[in-house]
């Protein structure tokens, strides 16, 4: 409360016939609803008693009412706070504090437009108030708005520039617009001007992740799972890395981590599968997504991934029935479509079918290399060499090797073209020795 306290009591008379109230009373009143050193349940009855006595001017009433609505505030009850902070700014248009509060209320809700209104607001009466910038551009964050909020963060920094929360928020919107390296420069601020900040530390790891900088996000999470041991979210978050630079066992540990500290989080079951497949267990690896989809019976990523889990086991009818739940979830998954072209395609159970999938998996999806060689595969099948030829050239276009080199290797040899054919064999078969027997699983022997 700004300076409502200083009134000449001898002039606040209680009027006739009411009992007077006393001045040491009413200064201690004014005291607690102040907030000076007393609980928000205190500040609450303080401001309330001060609201009935009510023989202030316009200003006054409205500094008790804003005391009232913070006290609201701290105790969690949003809708009270706002209606109070409203009560105030009836009374006084020009109290920013007010709608700072209020709009920081109101984001609490989620009501992000009406924040953004208030700290607008604000603004105008407080045009250099780098925490209503901050805030605004958060609300604006919130709306998916994310040059707004980049924009408001950038103010709140020039007016602040030790401000590390606003550095911190704008490293999160330049990586949701998925400008990692300067979501980076902006968390190196972040943690220089609050290292014991592990939020920090954990959004430039996702951001070093994303640039494919497994290393530094790995000892990014070490920094941040030092300060905060029992974050979930961080073991995740390194496990991820672990998995993605090829160290499953690491990821796996990550994993556990996390579930121990979360046991119902369905993506921590669902990328332990992930590390269990690639590791080669698949059993423990289906065991996982069965875990994840009973928490999260709509998760059409851990249907998909059990469906792969289940391929690779040789089960592919399980696989494609994982596919079609999956694409009824949710008609517009590339992924499953391109899955389920591929489980028909090795197994040479209506090819029809999954050349319809694969089409469905490109035309959501047009540059998606792995679909072009899946497809190459089906039209392999099918005896269709031209287009089997055109779809393996799309992909190692794309940066696809062995297999696509195979398998236009075979298709150019049932073309007829022998020394295109065994040239992209060899090459093939150099790369990956293995390669051939994949292939002769499908009778698509040279």
């Amino acid at each position: 409360m700004s300076n409502w306290l200083v009134l000449l009591l001898a002039a606040m008379v209680a009027p006739v016939g009411n009992p007077p109230v006393a001045p040491d009373v009413l200064q201690q009143e004014m005291a607690s609803c102040e907030g000076d050193g007393v609980s928000p349940d205190q500040v609450v009855s303080a401001c309330n008693a001060l609201v009935q006595f009510g023989r202030f001017d316009r200003g006054d009433q409205a500094a008790i009412l804003f005391d009232l609505g913070r006290a609201y505030d701290l105790n969690g009850d949003d809708a009270r706070a706002i209606a109070n902070y409203d009560r105030a700014l009836k009374l006084k248009p020009d109290l920013a504090p007010a709608y700072y509060d209020r709009g920081r209320a109101e984001y609490d809700r989620g009501d992000f437009g009406r924040a953004v209104a208030d700290n607008t607001a604000a603004l105008r009466f407080q045009p250099d108030d780098s925490s209503a910038l901050n805030n605004r551009g958060t609300a604006y964050f919130r709306e998916g708005d994310f040059d707004h909020a980049i924009a408001d963060y950038g103010h709140a920094i020039w007016q602040k520039p030790d401000f590390a929360s606003a550095f911190y928020n704008r490293g999160l919107a330049w990586f949701h617009e998925s400008r990692f390296d300067r979501a980076i420069a902006d968390y190196n601020e972040a943690v220089r001007l609050a290292p014991g900040d592990a939020a920090a530390f954990g959004g430039r790891a996702a951001a070093w992740s994303r640039l494919h900088n497994y290393e530094s996000a790995i000892a990014d999470c070490d920094r941040a799972l030092a300060l905060e041991p029992e974050n979930a979210g961080l073991s995740l978050l390194r496990g991820a890395a672990y998995f993605e630079s090829g160290d499953n066992f690491r990821a796996i540990a990550d994993f556990d981590r996390a579930i121990t500290l979360e046991p119902d989080d369905a993506e921590a079951f669902d990328r332990r599968g992930l590390a269990y497949n690639a590791a080669g267990d698949h059993a423990r690896a289906v065991a996982d997504y069965d875990s994840a989809i009973a928490l999260k019976p709509d998760d059409s990523l851990a249907l998909n991934n059990r469906g792969i889990a289940y391929d690779d086991e040789g089960d592919r009818d399980r696989a494609v029935a994982d596919y079609d739940r999956a694409i009824a979830l949710d008609a517009d998954d590339a992924a499953a479509f391109g899955n389920r072209c591929l489980a028909r395609a090795e197994s040479g159970d209506g090819l029809a079918a999954a050349l319809a999938d694969c089409n469905k998996s490109l035309a959501l999806t047009p540059g998606m290399a792995e679909f072009r060689e899946d497809r190459g595969l089906v039209y392999l099948r099918l005896g269709q060499w031209g287009d089997a030829i055109r779809d393996y050239d799309a992909a190692l276009a794309a940066g696809m090797r062995a297999s696509s080199l195979y398998g236009r290797g075979v298709a150019k040899l049932r073309n007829g073209d022998t020394t295109g054919g065994s040239a992209d064999i060899a090459s093939a078969t150099a790369a990956d020795p293995k390669i051939g027997t994949e292939f002769a699983r499908y009778a698509l022997e040279p």
